[in-house]
């Protein structure tokens, strides 16, 4: 044992001679050794160090700057309509508005249309928990009162009837509305609408339809203990994204937006009138409502159009995106895909209906027009691209300093074959001998 420390100091020290380890050095490992597999040992030298971070340090530099460029070759546009700093002035009667995007560079398809929300708090762990995923993927019989749906506080019930859905994520959905019409440079003063694909398909996540998180009750559908389930329950939601839209084709009338009616019906088991959604059909081939402009009833034709939703309620791809929440403080959700390029020196034009307050905790809305590279957007590419640049500067920077301090201060490495590594392996004479003593 003396002479292994003594061997080991030497090598350690850098001072041990070729022939030291002459014993030791071709001495074959016990098969023993080999039966859990040989490991891999690498031999962690300073040229070995000084090369894998100037290496690395390179490779990270050069994707940092492709990712720089293919950031560069995605187009974006974003404009903030509303906050603090907005006149409610410039709003009309009816909430609507709109801006204008000058687009300076050709925009290739397909095209990303977002809506963002800043200082809007989707993350907040209360806010989170206050939702019930049970009763919007229809895992559970339908429930009518209060107190079974705990999960859902503060926003269960509004007037003695359970909120469907409940809960305040759903509750506090964004419900702004716009229409993107766009002139060609040579078009004149003409603009064209733009079909705006808010499909399932475009705008949810795969994993959201697959495993089918949101089912749609029937409105129409009887409820236990009499009634049908829009008269036991409140579903608003399907006032908000019925099965059947009207949509405003022609523009040369101003903008008033038109809203799916309400009508009066009776539960029999309260006895008392509550108001539902005015349609009827739901899950029908051809569902139909009543719709209202201004408070009025209106018929949707002429410069309207009737537009079927094969999803509508929960099931609405809108409600599907809000409801997967957002993980920092500003709320960035998909609304619609444009399937057409947009040349450079268009415009534009975003008419919106105004009905997210967001003064009162002092948001913002924003609306973003953008492509997207494999890597996606712009600033998701160019976030991984600074990162990039960043750990490559870094790495190069140690190995430089790696490579000076080994330059100033050399030092001879020791060969580790003069260790002697090898355990001795007791005998069977060992063995009687300690039984015997």
């Amino acid at each position: 044992m003396g002479v292994i420390q003594a061997e080991f100091s030497d090598i350690s020290a850098g001072n041990a001679p070729p022939s030291a380890c002459s014993n030791t050095a071709n001495i074959s490992p016990p098969v023993e050794i080999y039966k859990c597999g040989k490991a891999f040992q690498p031999l962690l030298t300073p040229k070995w160090i000084t090369g894998t971070f100037m290496g690395a340090g390179v490779l990270f530099v050069a994707l940092g700057i492709s990712l720089i460029g293919w950031a560069d070759d995605t187009v974006e546009h974003h404009v903030y309509y509303d906050g603090p700093e907005t006149d409610d002035s410039d709003v009309s009667d009816h909430g609507v508005n709109w801006f204008l995007v000058n687009v300076d560079q050709d925009m290739e398809a397909p095209i990303y249309m977002y809506y963002e929300l800043t200082g809007f708090a989707q993350n907040h762990r209360r806010f989170r928990e206050s939702r019930a995923d049970k009763q919007m993927a229809g895992q559970e019989p339908v429930k009518y009162s209060s107190d079974e749906l705990d999960d859902c506080h503060p926003l269960i019930a509004t007037h003695g009837r359970v909120n469907y859905p409940c809960g305040l994520v759903a509750g506090t959905i964004f419900n702004d509305s716009y229409v993107v019409r766009v002139k060609e440079p040579n078009a004149g003063n003409s603009f064209h609408l733009v079909e705006l694909d808010q499909s399932s398909e475009a705008i949810v996540w795969r994993s959201d339809i697959v495993k089918k998180k949101f089912q749609q009750i029937d409105p129409e559908e009887n409820a236990d203990g009499g009634g049908t389930h829009q008269t036991r329950l409140n579903i608003w939601i399907t006032k908000m994204f019925p099965p059947v839209a009207c949509e405003q084709v022609n523009f040369s009338v101003p903008v008033i937006p038109v809203d799916v009616a309400t009508r009066k019906e009776l539960d029999p088991k309260s006895g008392a009138e509550i108001n539902v959604t005015d349609c009827w059909g739901y899950k029908s081939a051809e569902p139909k409502c009543n719709f209202v402009q201004g408070g009025k009833p209106f018929v949707c034709n002429h410069t309207h159009r009737i537009v079927q939703r094969p999803h509508w309620g929960i099931e609405s791809p809108h409600f599907a995106v809000w409801m997967r929440a957002a993980g920092l403080d500003k709320t960035r959700k998909l609304w619609a895909v444009i399937h057409q390029s947009i040349m450079a020196g268009s415009v534009i034009n975003v008419t919106f209906v105004h009905r997210f307050p967001v003064k009162e905790f002092h948001g913002r809305k924003a609306v973003f027009f953008t492509t997207a590279s494999w890597m996606g957007g712009s600033s998701p590419s160019l976030f991984i691209a600074i990162s990039y640049l960043v750990l490559g500067s870094l790495c190069v920077l140690y190995g430089s300093f790696f490579l000076v301090w080994h330059w100033r201060n050399p030092r001879r490495l020791g060969d580790v074959n003069c260790v002697n590594w090898i355990p001795k392996m007791p005998t069977d004479d060992d063995v009687l001998d300690s039984m015997a003593g």
